[in-house]
């Protein structure tokens, strides 16, 4: 073994070591484990490559991606690849805890945390070069891709990265006879390496979060820095979307809340806050993956739990996402698209979903126009199904959906039109044309809907076929018909409830007339279903039946003006004679 001479040397390194460390911050860490922006010497290497600049030819790790300067971020040491910059960031944290030199890396916590809330996005210290190690460092270097510069002097520490095999070019000479280097840039940024490290991923999320509202704020624009750096915002949700694993998924739903509301609550006077607001909302999904949510839905059932819930407060009360989402809309309808898209992207409980569904029905009866095929996509794709008043909630889905002003709203743009003057047709004709598109938005989701939803489609045929007799049945329930017949699965089911709600008189010709007047355009989609029905009905051996059939095609002749779909109506109507 060792002798007593050599053990004593190591034993001087460590305490030497310790030493050294007892002043060590954040920039140190990362300093000693291989990034070079905080090396020894590094300020005179940086204005050294700066000479070479016009030379450089810059490659991706990366097949066929190629970079400029500008998006590079921070450099690493050539013989340091990211994975062992996370190695060795991980292996100096835990010796520097557990040695007692930084108890639980407050001291480097604390210092990261200060670099990212105070180093923003802009780049103008990088550019001024006197900054020493701050002037090299900002946020939106950190949020960049890793590079490692390749000369002749170290292109052989490049031989162990399998990833690095490509072509060596010859090198270039300048007007000065210096050789040319590459640089190699990595897939990954110094943001996503330290989100790999366990002890300092809590601590950073939650100050990218809190950094976000800064950068989106209005002041940001002015000085001419938000043309260089307003890419920050867009930086940031790019390297948290994804993670392998959130160490704190609590805390990382409080901070992305309390962000949400800080940029809303700017979101209506500021354009650029706005548009990180969308941002952020269209990430929310990415962020919270399904471990991250089965935690924040167990802390949420232990906060009932200890309050001793009286049972009438919903289910999104413990769930501070899904009723941020659902406050966002109330607040500012026009956010109504992206939150639901949000909300139906995430892996919600069947308690939760049922609850966001209740909002989306309350939504659906004071709905602008082009709200409407967002709304009834997403109850259409997320109403809950099955046991536990599943099919009780089904049927209020298709109990508002009956209120829906289909077949009445182009019918009513158009007598808007009639009663104009000149001056207003063009307007009259904008809006049947912007209805119509709703419409046929409307009907596309709708169709999808009934397509794979054998539950809802079932208790549509439920409910129009259980309406007495003499019972109003609304436009829309021959819109929802021909909707759900569009599945050539469901037509039969369609076909056998008209007969017999012909029979019944509940379906008449005055009500098949007034659902399609004007609502050609919109009904597209549907004509191919919607002449199938109307064969069926001439078919039927019930008188009622065969009138209805006669009414339905003498419609589809006068709405749809196209030579094909009339052409075909007369070749179906031929089949009868």
């Amino acid at each position: 073994g060792p002798g007593p001479g050599s053990r004593s040397a190591r034993a001087q390194d460590v305490r030497r070591r310790q030493i050294q460390q007892a002043s060590w911050g954040f920039r140190e860490v990362l300093a000693e484990c291989g990034l070079a922006e905080f090396a020894d010497g590094s300020a005179t290497e940086g204005k050294s490559d700066e000479n070479g600049d016009g030379d450089d030819a810059i490659v991706s790790s990366r097949a066929g991606a190629a970079s400029s300067s500008s998006d590079l971020g921070c450099r690493l040491e050539p013989e340091v690849s990211p994975s062992a910059l996370r190695s060795s960031i991980h292996a100096l944290l835990s010796e520097m805890s557990r040695n007692e030199i930084d108890p639980d890396n407050r001291r480097v916590l604390k210092d990261m945390e200060d670099i990212v809330l105070g180093g923003g996005g802009d780049d103008d210290a990088d550019e001024k070069g006197d900054g020493g190690e701050n002037g090299n460092f900002s946020l939106r270097r950190m949020l960049l891709p890793l590079h490692r510069a390749r000369n002749r002097q170290n292109r052989h520490q490049f031989s162990q990265f399998s990833q690095f095999s490509q072509p060596e070019s010859p090198d270039k000479k300048g007007e000065e006879g210096k050789s040319s280097r590459k640089i190699v840039v990595e897939s990954s940024s110094l943001v996503k390496v330290l989100l790999r490290v366990d002890v300092l991923q809590p601590t950073l999320l939650t100050a990218l979060m809190q950094k976000l509202p800064e950068l989106a704020s209005p002041s940001d624009d002015e000085g001419g820095s938000f043309g260089r750096n307003d890419d920050v915002p867009r930086l940031v949700f790019s390297n948290v979307r994804w993670l392998d694993h959130v160490v704190e998924p609590a805390s990382l739903v409080e901070a992305f809340v309390e962000c949400l509301t800080v940029l809303a609550s700017a979101s209506s006077s500021c354009a650029k806050t706005r548009g990180i607001l969308l941002d952020a909302i269209s990430t929310l999904p990415d962020v919270l993956n399904d471990a991250n949510y089965l935690s924040i839905r167990d802390r949420g059932d232990g906060d009932d739990d200890d309050e001793g819930g009286d049972g009438g407060a919903s289910s999104s009360s413990s769930n501070p996402v899904l009723s941020t989402l659902q406050l966002l809309r109330v607040e500012d309808p026009t956010l109504l698209i992206p939150c639901l898209d949000a909300i139906g992207s995430l892996p919600l409980t069947e308690d939760q979903m049922a609850d966001a569904t209740r909002d989306a029905l309350e939504a659906l009866a004071n709905a602008e126009p082009w709200g409407l095929p967002a709304l009834t996509g997403f109850l259409m794709n997320n109403c809950p199904a099955g046991g536990g008043g599943g099919g009780g909630m089904a049927r209020e889905v298709i109990e508002e959906m009956r209120k829906l002003p289909l077949g009445s709203v182009s019918a009513a743009a158009g007598d808007d039109d009639g009663e104009g003057d000149g001056m207003d047709s063009d307007g009259g004709k904008g809006a049947d044309r912007s209805a119509s598109d709703s419409a046929c938005l409307m009907i596309e989701s709708l169709s999808r809907g009934f397509a794979h939803r054998s539950d809802l489609a079932s208790t549509l045929l439920k409910c129009i076929r259980d309406t007495p007799h003499g019972g109003h049945h609304p436009p829309a329930d021959v819109w929802l018909l021909a909707c759900c017949a569009s599945a050539p699965h469901n037509r039969p089911k369609v076909k056998s409830v008209l007969k017999s709600k012909a029979s019944s008189g509940g379906f008449t010709s005055r009500l098949l007339r007034e659902s399609l007047a004007g609502n050609g355009p919109a009904l597209t989609g549907l004509f191919g279903a919607l002449c199938d029905l109307a064969d069926g009905l001439l078919r039927s051996s019930d008188g009622a039946g065969r009138e209805l059939g006669g009414t339905l095609y003498g419609s589809l002749f006068d709405e749809f003006e196209e030579p094909m779909q009339r052409q075909e109506v007369v070749g179906s109507l031929v089949t009868h004679v």
